[in-house]
């Protein structure tokens, strides 16, 4: 009986043990960081596109059927360049009828013309009286306002025809086109896009919160969709002064340093612009900080177990979230994308 009596208390203790040790096994496990002092950069982030800001939309100044296209989608062109054509067949009958009435009109003010004259002359002889006179002059009068009426009817008549040619406006690239040869095409809807490739900017819409960190001339970081893994630098070229109503937000325009070969409009893109720097901050790791309305907070990792140390956020960039006050310090350890059912208190497994 006493050898009974005292292995049950050894039993109890070796069954404490090993399932100490296997809970312990069994304790999830995170990965870590410490907490750093060093420089952390503030930084607004928002998305747009690349966009021209020399731009035409060209529309026909002649309603009627588009008889030619002369331009495509990536052709360069130059200014008054001819982009298409819309039919002028019944144009071009308007300007023969009226270049015939012209031609008559030239004819009767000659004739008008060599009667006064004559008239004028056989006055001067005293053959004819004052009032034969006057009634040919009237009658040049007439023939020459006849004629300028008519220079001006064939004027409208040839502008008519010059307005069946769709030309550019602008020098540079086409970037569309809405409609083909035997569409009818409407005066004044836009029949072609052409932009100057050299004024192309990143546009982001920045929310009104965030606009009054921004100036001109602050260093942007651009991450363009069509380019994976690369990252362009930039400056902030303007903020336009004018929030949606819809959005809450303003337009922020950025140009790149060295824009990359085959930038073209509407090409999304993040950018970092960063408003300030501060030198000498401690720093959280971006990934294991949890934004909130009230501030942030994250979890460190004290005697094996998880510790929730809420802090109120400063300046944060990609790498990091400066902690402005909390209860966290340097070297610290704390737990990388702490998943969602890791609570206070709970023994973690730190990764190696």
């Amino acid at each position: 009986m006493k050898k009974w009596k005292w292995a049950a208390p050894a039993a109890a203790v070796v069954l404490a043990v090993v399932a100490w040790g296997g809970w312990g096994l069994r304790a999830p496990q995170v990965q870590v960081a410490e907490l750093k002092r060093g420089p952390v950069t503030d930084a607004v982030y928002a998305t747009g596109e690349a966009r021209a800001e020399r731009r035409a939309e060209i529309s026909p100044e002649q309603s009627g059927r588009l008889i030619e296209t002369l331009a495509e989608a990536g052709d360069t062109v130059a200014v008054g360049a001819v982009l298409a054509r819309v039919e002028r067949a019944g144009l071009d009958l308007g300007r023969a009828m009226a270049e015939q009435s012209l031609a008559r009109a030239q004819a009767m003010l000659t004739e008008a013309r060599r009667d006064r004259e004559r008239k004028q002359t056989l006055r001067g002889q005293g053959a004819i009286a004052v009032a034969e006179l006057d009634s040919a002059r009237r009658n040049e009068e007439k023939a020459l306002a006849d004629l300028r009426r008519l220079e001006s009817a064939l004027a409208l008549e040839e502008d008519k025809l010059g307005k069946a040619e769709v030309t550019s406006t602008l020098a540079g690239l086409v970037v569309a086109r809405a409609a083909d040869a035997g569409e009818y095409v409407s005066s004044g809807k836009a029949l072609f896009t052409v932009i100057d490739p050299a004024t192309i900017l990143i546009a982001v819409d920045v929310d009104e919160t965030e606009v009054a960190k921004i100036r001109a001339g602050q260093t942007v970081t651009v991450a363009i969709d069509a380019y994976p893994g690369r990252r362009f630098e930039g400056k902030v070229a303007r903020v336009v002064p004018l929030v949606s109503n819809l959005t809450r937000t303003a337009e922020v325009r950025i140009s790149l340093d060295q824009p990359p070969e085959g930038l073209t409009e509407g090409m999304s893109a993040t950018v970092n612009i960063v408003t300030r720097t501060i030198p000498d901050a401690l720093i959280a790791p971006r990934d294991a900080v949890t934004l909130t309305e009230d501030g942030a907070w994250l979890y460190t990792i004290k005697d094996g177990r998880l510790r929730r140390a809420e802090f109120r956020p400063g300046a944060g960039d990609d790498s990091g979230i400066e902690v402005i006050e909390g209860p966290l310090a340097a070297g610290d350890l704390v737990a990388l994308d702490p998943a969602e059912d890791l609570t206070e208190g709970m023994r973690v497994r730190v990764a190696k």
